[in-house]
């Protein structure tokens, strides 16, 4: 084992399990400058991106959205399990406090 071993995170990833019908708060990243991928793992919903366009997502589709977009993540009827990638481009990955329990 390398005790000098160095890992720099390019990209946050985030496991969510929204129950059936249900509707995040909207937010965007424009002041993070982060990026965001959402894949659906199972189940199925959609981004609701700002200007009210609908994106599928469930496990055929995967959605990404820039970090000014304002965007609402919503479940069907069976719920939706969603993979979330986020990154600044060109940047390293900073956890936001949330994640840390703030």
């Amino acid at each position: 084992v390398n005790s000098n071993f160095t890992l720099s995170l390019v990209a946050g990833v985030q496991v969510m399990d929204l129950p059936p019908e249900y509707e995040t708060k909207s937010h965007d990243e424009a002041d993070s400058g982060q990026q965001e991928l959402y894949i659906g793992l199972r189940g199925s919903g959609a981004v609701v991106i700002a200007d009210g366009e609908r994106l599928p997502l469930d496990a055929e589709h995967v959605v990404r959205v820039d970090a000014g977009v304002g965007r609402v993540l919503t479940s069907g009827p069976d719920g939706l399990r969603v993979l979330c990638v986020g990154a600044v481009p060109g940047g390293v990955y900073e956890p936001p406090g949330w994640t840390e329990g703030e």
